[in-house]
């Protein structure tokens, strides 16, 4: 993982428990639970939270991996990631799942678009995605390819960030 992206999380997680009070029986902070994907598809080649998905420059799974998730990035779940080199565009279709939310909530995501050696070849975003209480919904993160190749280069995608509200 790179320097910026520990920083990242390590402000994202001071934020978070300084937010909810780090209440210690389900009340907030970081869960510390890790949640790895356990979907697995042989129509793409990215990798997303662990699980390779095929070959070519699309893949599915979930997104994470990591074992220390912020609440927010326990709701999602990369279904599709897609790279055109064409359009030079990277594309992300994602679950959102609110189903414990008592109240709607508003998302703001970021997914990182990777190489075997965690060199970013694209970010993709999407903000403000509403999801309701109880309900789960279906968003796509868009955002610029910055490889020159035919975006082959690309093996993982992962949610680097995400914020509820």
């Amino acid at each position: 993982m790179k320097l910026r992206h520990v920083r990242v999380v390590a402000v994202t997680a001071v934020v978070l428990v300084a937010l909810t009070g780090a209440r210690k029986s389900g009340g907030g902070g970081c869960s510390g639970d890790g949640h790895d994907s356990s979907s697995t598809s042989t129509s793409g080649g990215i990798t997303s939270g662990g699980s390779t998905t095929g070959g070519g420059s699309s893949g599915s799974g979930s997104s994470g991996g990591s074992s220390t998730r912020n609440s927010a990035e326990n709701d999602i779940t990369i279904e599709d990631c897609q790279v055109s080199a064409a359009d030079r565009k990277v594309t992300a279709r994602l679950r959102v799942d609110n189903s414990t939310g008592l109240s709607d909530a508003m998302y703001n995501i970021t997914v990182e678009f990777e190489d075997a050696r965690d060199q970013d070849w694209g970010t993709a975003f999407v903000t403000g995605f509403q999801v309701p209480a109880g309900g789960t919904a279906t968003a796509e993160a868009t955002g610029i390819y910055t490889g020159t190749g035919d975006g082959s280069e690309v093996t993982e995608c992962e949610v680097s960030r995400a914020s509820k509200y």
